[in-house]
């Protein structure tokens, strides 16, 4: 079996994607009140009710975009793997970027968002 069809390479992100967007669909409807266990919490929006809605409905969308584009680097990594027949290594270091990035971008912009409210 070639390592970029492996199970773990395939199924790890997948499952992060599917979270983030179930995760993200509340936020972004505005559905969660302030609370400190789910959203973005910091003072700032545990403070002001209107900037914790503001900030998460962005959140949400970010988390939803977040798990969008892990889904959709899955597959673009597996043929890209499969194309150029990538090392184990290469295909891990692909995998862990997969899985990190898009999440990494999401926690940023939300946080420049808050910053900004």
């Amino acid at each position: 079996m070639h390592p970029a069809t492996s199970s773990n390479f395939i199924v790890a992100p997948l499952a992060v994607g599917g979270l983030c967007i179930a995760l993200g669909i509340p936020l972004a409807l505005g559905k969660i009140k302030p609370n400190s266990f789910y959203g973005f919490r910091i003072a700032k929006t545990l403070n002001d009710e209107s900037v914790w809605y503001r900030v998460n409905k962005f959140t949400g969308k970010a988390f939803i975009a977040s798990g969008v584009a892990t889904i959709a680097m899955v597959f673009i990594a597996l043929w890209l793997g499969n194309v150029f027949s990538l090392r184990p290594v290469a295909l891990q270091l692909l995998g862990a970027g997969i899985l990190f990035v898009p999440m990494a971008v999401a926690v940023i912009a939300s946080s420049i968002v808050c910053y900004r409210a």
